[in-house]
């Protein structure tokens, strides 16, 4: 009995190793398979309706720099507005365990929040799913809607371009407003599903 005990610890420390060099490797091979979003990009066209792009009148000037280490993804936002410039910071977590941020990459905020959002990579894009967003508006009456946002970023072809695919769904609850005439109507219950493409040039 004692001969055979150092065989069988061997067998152990074989069993461990392989183990290890088996996670080690999956770890590895995640890692391979997430495409690397860092880098210095400018925003050439937006695809919103309209298609605009670097050289029309108007467009915005829009640059993002990500740098990526691990599950985070920093992406600061620097943008020209009138000869003047801003610059915003957002962190993301890929490992899913969410994450809080003041704004987030938009052309023209309407306004500055406080976004919370989960985040993670389905092959290779890069999803960034927003809280669902309570708005409530004044004019001649009160509308209450909820605002569902998803960011898809995703690398062009070779690697030379960065594209952000935005979707908002945006749902009216019912209400009551006053028309022209003076008299109260009934607001129908709408869903409204539009999608914006930005791409963005390696610089």
């Amino acid at each position: 009995m004692f001969r055979k005990r150092p065989t069988v610890t061997f067998s152990i420390l074989v069993l461990s190793a392989a183990f290890a060099n088996s996670q080690r490797g999956l770890a590895q091979s995640q890692n391979q398979s997430v495409p690397d979003l860092s880098g210095t990009w400018e925003l050439v066209e937006d695809h919103s309706g309209l298609k605009m792009k670097l050289k029309d009148a108007g467009f915005p000037r829009v640059t993002v720099v990500i740098a990526q280490e691990g599950s985070q993804i920093r992406i600061t936002q620097k943008q020209i507005k009138r000869g003047t410039q801003t610059v915003e910071e957002y962190s993301y977590y890929t490992d899913g365990r969410g994450e809080t941020n003041l704004g987030r990459v938009e052309l023209y905020p309407r306004y500055v929040a406080k976004f919370e959002s989960v985040s993670g990579w389905q092959k290779e894009r890069l999803l960034i799913k927003f809280s669902t967003e309570h708005l409530r508006t004044f004019g001649r009456g009160v509308s209450d809607a909820w605002v569902t946002r998803k960011d898809e970023w995703r690398l062009g072809s070779y690697g030379g371009t960065l594209i952000l695919t935005i979707s908002t769904v945006q749902s009216v609850s019912p209400g009551l407003y006053v028309g022209a005439t003076y008299q109260s109507q009934t607001v129908t219950r709408a869903a409204r599903l539009e999608k914006r493409k930005l791409t963005f040039k390696r610089i």
